[in-house]
């Protein structure tokens, strides 16, 4: 088999070579176990960004799925190809495959939690944070055993520039709020009583009461605030709304 030849119609412009190469790569697959094929694909991805690769590493079968989440967890681990193991997750998590359920019961989310309550670099922490967003609700009950690691990516959200010494600019900044906002969102929709419960803590400093008024009395004195960290006035009014919404809709469920 040509391989050279095989990638190079897989890029083609040609869809009847396209569709060919994918068939043949696709019977490359079934007729080999071992890890060597998928990393290789990985690496081919790492080089080319190549949406197509996407496409068949989506339709393995095992045993090559978990070589795929396998060198995902390895890549994000070491460090030095971590934004490259981030991006392809979040193309896979996007494509949804038949076996993503699996990643569940696999060290690679994990890794993502881990990297994304410690990471400094603000690009590829919003990028595992929006793998997490996006994961959140292809396993619920399993990503629901990691609750109290997603609150804390959240409040590490929200004190980013207290954590760390980077100014970040102005696009960057955006980025984060963006992505402190969706993962607000997706936390408050998929678990709203416990994440009440730790919003009001936070902002309240441990007080009952109302949320809003004791997260901007925080916020006024320069107490700890941690949930609200570096937004801004009217998105604390609109995070402590949300809140106090919930509180009663936690309410109505007793």
């Amino acid at each position: 088999m040509d391989v050279a030849k095989l990638f190079a119609d897989l890029e083609s412009n040609n869809m009847t070579l396209v569709d060919d190469a994918k068939k043949r790569f696709s019977e490359l697959f079934g007729n080999t176990r071992e890890s060597w094929l998928p990393h290789s694909m990985m690496d081919y991805f790492g080089q080319t960004s190549s949406v197509r690769i996407v496409d068949i590493l989506v339709k393995v079968q095992p045993p090559h799925d978990k070589f795929i989440l396998d060198k995902l967890a390895e890549w994000i681990r070491s460090g030095g190809n971590k934004m490259l193991a981030l991006t392809l997750f979040g193309h896979i998590i996007q494509k949804r495959p038949t076996w993503l359920h699996k990643v569940g019961n696999h060290l690679l989310v994990k890794e993502v939690l881990k990297l994304s309550k410690l990471e400094k670099e603000i690009i590829p922490l919003i990028n595992a944070v929006l793998c997490i967003i996006d994961l959140l609700p292809v396993i619920p009950v399993v990503m629901g055993g990691f609750v109290h690691d997603l609150f804390e990516i959240f409040n590490y959200l929200a004190t980013f520039d207290r954590n760390t010494s980077v100014s970040l600019p102005e696009d960057q900044l955006i980025h984060l709020q963006f992505g402190l906002y969706e993962l607000f969102n997706r936390l408050y929709g998929m678990y709203p009583c416990n994440f009440v419960t730790f919003f009001e803590a936070r902002v309240s400093g441990r007080q009952t009461g109302r949320v809003s008024a004791h997260g901007e009395a925080a916020v006024g004195h320069g107490q700890d605030s941690s949930a609200v960290g570096f937004v801004g006035r009217g998105e604390r009014d609109e995070f402590a709304a949300l809140a106090e919404h919930g509180t009663a809709r936690c309410g109505e469920r007793v």
